[in-house]
């Protein structure tokens, strides 16, 4: 199911994408309802990335990987840092 920006179903959540510590819409403004496969129920509306929106996102996370902290990063501080996530 698509949809255009602004045709939300009521009381269902709209969701953006994280692409360089910002949060964005797709490029080309597409969204879709993505659905629970059991019960085909709506869950929420989100960006339809294409091409582009997913080349600027690796670009970004191969940047923040190569000059971020992670590099740096001790294999204990990592797995201290993996572990909070979990």
């Amino acid at each position: 199911m698509s949809a255009k920006k602004g045709e939300t179903p009521e009381g269902l959540a709209s969701y953006r994408m994280l692409i360089d510590n910002e949060w964005v819409d797709s490029r080309s403004g597409e969204r879709f309802i993505s659905t629970n496969p059991v019960t085909g129920e709506p869950l929420a509306e989100v960006p339809h990335a294409g091409a582009e929106d997913v080349e600027v996102a690796v670009l970004a996370a191969r940047r923040a990987f190569e000059k971020g902290p992670w590099p740096e990063t001790t294999p204990a501080g990592r797995a201290r840092l993996l572990r909070s996530l979990g």
